[in-house]
């Protein structure tokens, strides 16, 4: 079958994983009442060569020739990144479907009504910095009964016609031994970029070090793809090393790669500069946290409040879990970490609060320790145990005795539920150490 009318750019590179994903967007787009569809995410994460991919599927299907397309009247991608103002949207649009104006007065409506006739997927590329145009969007709906929209934007537009789909990290392995690495979408990717810097590379000598960068950029395609970039001059096991010490490695000077890829940094600090002041304190403070937060802990920690919290994740700053956690992409939260970095005063304090929160949580009653509570108490403290683990540290390091004494009982009956006995014994030996050492006026109640 003969390709639909199109202006979809040839891939520069090959298209790894995501099937899942390609899949399921494909399905909503088939939806016919999914008209608006925004794929959300964190800048880097792969919306768009996403969106890419899923269009090549539907102008190129694997149909026979008796099964009508989608979308007839074809799919066409939309570049908005370069636009700075709304009303260049609607120019913007016909240019990539090819539509001339053909006199000068209200170009909106001579494009509404050739639209009007027209079955078509539009791809709004890069929508985040427009969100003041969305009731241009309402409109086009409106006036296009037969036109679908697939908007990627690091931001959801909040319009009651949209249906979300958030886009996160590629899968990874997790910790503990792995017997096929190469099944997981980021090691795949990682690998085939990286025989592009190194040909010779393999899998088998540097899989350790693979999974541990997948791990530090939390899956995130760009950063997988920056990563292996340095493998021309660096070896795996230095470059997961300089990743523990700063964003800063994640940087190309290759061609080809659109400006705003270039460096991860650059990434992350537009999507910073998108948030409220308000937005990039709360944010600041909730860098503290790892492993994942529930609200409890954001309210009393970083004074987050719902709304706060709902901002975030509808920035992409945040994601909602199905267990009502929340969790903060790894890159995003080491960037917000710096910000915080720099004001020492306010660190200091935030950790402090962080440090309270935990120790009141672990300061739990015998009866839920050992009765019948005691898996959900367990299952609890297991959800935040790298919480757990920070607060005690900072309890240590800054010779906070009451807090150490009220996660003592707890820590002790955890470690036997979970068999981790040897770490709570040298956790205690840490405590101990530290405590002997402190001069007296530093001991906190």
């Amino acid at each position: 079958m003969e390709g639909l009318r199109n202006n979809l750019p040839l891939p520069l590179t090959s298209f790894i994983g995501r099937e899942d994903e390609i899949a399921e967007i494909t399905g909503l787009l088939e939806e016919p009442h999914c008209r608006l569809l925004t794929l959300v995410g964190p800048g880097g994460i792969g919306k768009t060569r996403l969106a890419l991919e899923v269009a090549q599927g539907l102008v190129n299907p694997e149909m026979d020739a008796s099964t009508e397309p989608l979308f007839p009247n074809g799919v066409y991608l939309v570049a908005l990144q370069p636009v700075a103002l709304p009303d260049d949207i609607i120019t913007t649009i016909a240019s990539a479907i090819g539509f001339e104006f053909y006199q000068a007065r209200d170009p909106k409506a001579q494009l509404y009504r050739y639209l009007a006739k027209k079955c078509l997927l539009l791809i709004l590329d890069n929508f985040e910095h427009l969100l003041d145009a969305i009731e241009l969007i309402e409109e086009l709906l409106a006036k296009a009964p037969q036109v679908d929209l697939l908007v990627t934007s690091r931001s959801a537009l909040n319009l009651v016609q949209e249906w979300l789909y958030h886009l996160e990290g590629m899968a990874y392995p997790q910790d503990g031994p792995i017997d096929a690495p190469e099944a997981f979408g980021a090691v795949q990717l990682f690998v085939e970029r990286a025989r592009r810097a190194r040909h010779s590379f393999s899998l088998v000598e540097e899989g350790k070090h693979v999974i541990q960068i997948c791990q530090l950029v939390d899956g995130m395609p760009l950063g997988i793809e920056l990563a292996a970039a340095w493998l021309r001059r660096l070896p795996c096991d230095e470059i997961a090393a300089e990743l523990q010490r700063s964003l800063d490695i994640l940087e190309s000077d290759l061609h080809g790669l659109p400006d705003r890829h270039r460096s991860m940094r650059a990434v992350l600090s537009h999507s910073w500069s998108l948030l409220s002041r308000e937005e990039r304190e709360v944010l600041m403070k909730l860098s503290v946290f790892r492993g994942g937060f529930r609200r409890e802990a954001a309210e009393y920690v970083a004074s987050a409040t719902l709304q706060n919290l709902s901002t975030l994740v509808d920035h992409s700053m945040l994601r909602l879990t199905i267990t009502g956690r929340y969790e903060i992409h790894e890159l995003q939260r080491q960037y917000a970490a710096e910000k915080l970095a720099e004001r020492p005063e306010l660190e200091t304090a935030v950790r402090n609060r962080h440090c309270e929160y935990f120790a009141d949580f672990m300061d739990q009653p015998p009866i839920n320790l050992v009765g019948k509570r005691s898996k959900e108490t367990m299952q609890a403290l297991e959800a935040d145990i790298d919480n757990i683990r920070l607060a005690w540290n900072w309890a240590v390091g800054q010779t906070r005795i009451r807090d150490l004494h009220r996660c003592i009982e707890t820590m002790y009956w955890f470690s036997w539920f979970r068999a981790w006995p040897q770490d709570v014994k040298r956790a205690f030996r840490q405590a101990v150490g530290a405590l002997r050492v402190a001069e007296p006026s530093q001991e906190r109640d």
